[in-house]
């Protein structure tokens, strides 16, 4: 029964439908990705400011490709996701443990010689803690003084 109904969906299916998709993932489901952001987050978005990878191990890559070079000194929660810790070795990063407590990363604790910092501020893992709003604020104005010094 399932043979037979997947070969009446593949026949009435366009040749293009059964062709790998774009590389950034489908596009109507970035365009529900965006409507999702906008009505949960406030965020307002673009589907081309969206990227569908199959999983946080792949985002993670990609997102070290962009951004770490070797030698970069990277603060990361500790304790951490190990998969972030070992995607930013792979790419010659410098890590620098930054103690999480009960309310997540304190970015008064970020070092000073750190260029980035990996933070899961929505839900830490592995505590679950979710980062409170003052420190949001003060882990965005450290990276705005980041990107200000260059």
């Amino acid at each position: 029964m399932w043979r037979r109904t997947l070969l009446r969906c593949a026949r009435k299916s366009p040749v293009a439908e059964l062709n790998y998709g774009p590389a950034v993932g489908s596009t109507a489901l970035r365009e529900a990705i965006c409507v999702h952001l906008r009505r949960s987050r406030a965020v307002n978005s673009d589907p081309s400011q969206v990227i569908v990878v199959n999983g946080s191990q792949q985002a993670l890559d990609l997102v070290t490709r962009v951004l770490i070079e070797v030698g970069d000194a990277v603060a990361i929660e500790d304790p951490g996701y190990q998969g972030t810790k070992e995607v930013l070795r792979a790419a010659g990063a410098r890590l620098i443990p930054v103690a999480v407590d009960r309310d997540g990363l304190n970015p008064a604790g970020l070092p000073r010689g750190a260029r980035v910092a990996f933070v899961t501020p929505s839900h830490q893992f592995p505590t679950g803690v979710t980062l409170p709003l003052t420190r949001r604020l003060a882990l965005l104005e450290w990276a705005t003084r980041k990107c200000r010094s260059g």
